[in-house]
């Protein structure tokens, strides 16, 4: 006669099969608690599908943004951030996956600067919704695979769930109720490009905008690198069009720091990853600009503080003059330009105090520059001409001295001044609207150049303006008393109306200071 045992509970010897034991049930318990919070809120599905996920506060602040994009409470949302702080594993992996358990017969477009690194947030999220994890909140299979394109089972039309595409990426037959743009710039040479940056304005407009439905939404994170990149020219419409869509603005600078974007409750941002110590070794080693850009997301302060695009007023009728003057900036050769700005100055009581008034650009050789020179103040007669000692701006000086003694032209010694404290020295004018630019086509490369100081590909119309400035609020260069004071130098030029010239200087206080 046999005897029959219960089964023994294998984890808990104690317990027949079938019984749980205290800690167990508390273990289930405590897994369908965290199973419905999953479903509900994004942190905690990113800790149930993502071992070893811990959220700092930013990711929390993040999170709530992208539940609100999914109740459909917010349409238009951006986020600024660093690198490397998680902000594309929760907008770009874990927050799609977590959309279309909620919304699955939606459909998502993300795209980031290169189709390459799109498909890698793709494959990252269709692993997510294939994980056991995901299934146990949302049995919800793939009836398409793929890098570019996939699509979730039960879908009732032919749109794919999810589409990978790259700036520039074609999208054309595709609809999206949810469009995610992640990081369209990748490099400073792309952010510093005005081609490529009309590109990825262009493909926003025309293509990535285009194709979502009537009532979608659209997520762009990034890392600032440009006053002028994406998020940069949607700022900008917003401020001259109230009416158009308004956007919410999350900027989560790495730390802070006075005068830059948005404000941290705390040192750093992220601060068990990244101390202030270790942003201080990161600020070294990139450079204050990129840091500026980068990781505090206050690319003005970078490239575009120094002369920011809305400081230089468009004169339609140039105002009377008292004075003018052609400043010339050669170059040494190759890739350098040389250039030729004019500018016309009024009184110190009438604002704008300097009127731009033309600027000639060009890579002449040696002759060329000569005739260009002459033909420049011949086409404006500014009361002084006055060119940088160096490169050949010396004997351009030495020849139109000898050639053409009728031009008034003096030297601009530099005093081996380095170029951001020439320009730091006389920026506030600029930005106190005292800068004015007489309507032309130049006016556009002039503003594009300056606004991208000290980043941009050229500063050589920054330089010319730098020196107009330099001249007539300071007098020149130099800290020592040994500054040539403009109005000196107008003593010696030749000419009947010398003293003219040099009384008008002095009345309009040239030299004197702010």
């Amino acid at each position: 006669m046999s005897s029959t045992f219960p089964q023994v509970n294998q984890s808990n010897p104690d317990l027949p099969e079938g019984l749980l034991s205290f800690d167990e049930e508390f273990q289930l318990a405590n897994r369908v608690k965290n199973r419905g919070l999953a479903r509900e809120r994004l942190i905690p599905f990113c800790e149930f599908t993502y071992g070893g996920y811990r959220a700092n506060w930013h990711h929390e602040l993040i999170a709530e943004k992208l539940e609100a994009v999914l109740r459909g409470e917010l349409k238009r949302v951006m986020f600024f951030a660093p690198p490397r702080h998680g902000k594309s594993e929760l907008c770009s992996v874990r927050f799609p996956a977590f959309y279309l358990g909620h919304k699955p017969q939606d459909s998502i477009i993300a795209c980031s600067y290169a189709e390459n690194l799109a498909c890698t947030f793709s494959r990252a999220t269709r692993a997510c919704v294939r994980s056991p994890q995901y299934h146990e909140l949302w049995p919800i299979k793939l009836s398409r695979k793929g890098d570019v394109r996939w699509q979730l089972d039960g879908k009732k039309d032919e749109r794919p769930s999810y589409i990978a595409a790259g700036i520039n990426g074609s999208v054309s037959g595709e609809g999206a109720n949810l469009l995610i743009i992640d990081d369209p710039i990748k490099t400073a040479k792309q952010a510093y490009s005005k081609g490529y940056r009309d590109d990825c304005w262009n493909w926003y407009r025309l293509v990535g905008r285009t194709r979502l439905q009537p009532d979608a939404s659209i997520i762009l994170m990034m890392t600032r690198w440009h006053d002028d990149d994406l998020a940069g020219r949607i700022i900008q419409q917003m401020k001259e069009d109230p009416t158009s869509t308004q956007w919410e603005i999350v900027v989560l600078p790495a730390e802070n720091l006075e005068g830059g974007e948005g404000h941290l409750p705390y040192p750093a941002l992220w601060p068990t990853q990244y101390s202030t110590k270790a942003l201080a070794d990161i600020q070294k080693d990139i450079g204050l600009y990129a840091w500026w850009a980068l990781y505090q997301q206050s690319p003005r302060i970078a490239s575009g503080t120094v002369f920011k695009r809305e400081w230089w007023p468009i004169v339609d009728l140039v105002p009377e003059l008292a004075f003018k003057l052609q400043v010339w900036d050669t170059a040494f050769g190759g890739d350098d330009y040389s250039v030729c700005q004019t500018t016309g100055i009024r009184l110190k009581t009438e604002a704008p105090r300097f009127i731009g008034m033309d600027v000639w650009r060009d890579r002449p050789i040696w002759p060329d520059l000569k005739q260009a020179a002459v033909d420049q103040y011949e086409k404006h007669k500014p009361d002084v001409v006055a060119i940088e000692l160096k490169a050949t701006g010396i004997s351009l000086i030495q020849d139109l001295q000898a050639t053409h003694p009728h031009i008034p032209v003096i030297g601009i010694d530099i005093k081996n001044t380095p170029h951001p404290v020439r320009t730091a020295a006389v920026v506030t004018q600029v930005a106190n609207g005292q800068y004015g630019l007489a309507r032309g086509e130049w006016n556009s490369a002039f503003i594009d150049e300056h606004s991208e100081y000290p980043l941009g590909a050229h500063d050589d119309q920054v330089t010319t303006t730098v020196h107009i400035l330099n001249l007539v609020v300071h007098g020149g260069y130099g800290t020592d008393g040994s500054k040539v004071v403009i109005f000196d130098a107008l003593n010696q030029l030749p000419g009947a109306d010398q003293d003219q010239r040099a009384q008008i200087a002095q009345q309009m206080s040239i030299g004197a200071g702010y």
